[in-house]
């Protein structure tokens, strides 16, 4: 039996790659959108001027910067035989580095996805169903969630999902590893996204919950979650907890309900 204290499981996260792909698609529509505008001249080339610089920023952030950075240090899942480490390596001044740790003995399940390049392969789900936040929110809420939902869709059809293909090919891996991404869900509704490009990888994770008698569901969701950027509004119910044990959900009072309403959270 593998011990893996001494040999961990290491998984790189390819997840961090497309961060800026959003962005690279708004600002492109930006872009076209001003340059067929009826402003004048100078104007116009104004407005084209400030998008497309940000939009060059992107692009190289995305196919040389960050691939750079990832190359050097790249951000990876770690298990380890009581835990569980993503390792994400990020770009301010310098390169650092941010852990999110979570004990094996937490987990509650595991299950697979088929999109899994959100902002981040860590968050929390909200202690509502998606149907039950639907119901019980305003149309703000709805409008966040369907525009992160179509955020994260974009970014995947345009730019995960021809690198996936690509990489499978070219190692000569199966396709069907594209819908089995494994959604680790923590008991304190923290939850890991880790992504597999080999059979390899998927099996010896398969082990590895089979040996620490976590229970493998044999479903797969489309999407985990529509998981909010903080650069946009943060819920705070699905901001990763520190505290394992941190399971109680919040009293739906009316205090609650109001601010669901106007969208504060």
């Amino acid at each position: 039996m593998r011990n893996y204290d001494e040999n961990p499981i290491i998984i790189n996260d390819y997840g961090a790659l497309f961060l800026a792909g959003y962005y690279i698609i708004l600002y492109s529509i930006l872009v076209f959108v001003f340059a067929f505008s009826d402003y004048g001249l100078l104007y116009r080339i104004y407005l084209i001027a400030l998008p497309a610089s940000f939009l060059l920023f992107c692009l190289y952030n995305t196919y040389v910067f960050a691939p750079r950075v990832f190359k050097q240090k790249p951000s990876f899942f770690r298990f380890s035989s009581e835990q569980i480490y993503h390792i994400e390596y990020v770009y301010v001044n310098k390169v650092e580095s941010e852990e999110k740790i979570a004990l094996v003995k937490d987990v509650e399940k595991v299950y697979f996805c088929v999109i899994s390049e959100l902002d981040s392969r860590y968050g929390r789900f909200h202690f509502f169903t998606p149907y039950q936040l639907y119901k019980k929110s305003s149309i703000g809420v709805h409008f966040n969630k369907t525009r992160d939902f179509i955020r994260y869709l974009l970014v995947y059809l345009i730019f995960a999902l021809p690198f996936k293909i690509y990489k499978l090919k070219k190692s000569g891996e199966p396709l069907w590893l594209l819908r089995k991404n494994f959604v680790i869900r923590m008991k304190n509704r923290n939850y890991f996204l880790v992504n597999c490009y080999s059979r390899d990888d998927y099996f010896e994770l398969l082990r590895y919950f089979q040996a620490n008698k976590i229970p493998v569901q044999d479903k797969t969701k489309f999407m985990p979650q529509a998981q909010r950027s903080a650069i946009f509004f943060e819920d705070k119910h699905e901001v990763w907890s520190d505290d394992p044990n941190d399971t109680e959900i919040p009293k739906d009072d009316w205090k609650r309900k109001m601010r669901r309403f106007f969208s504060l959270e």
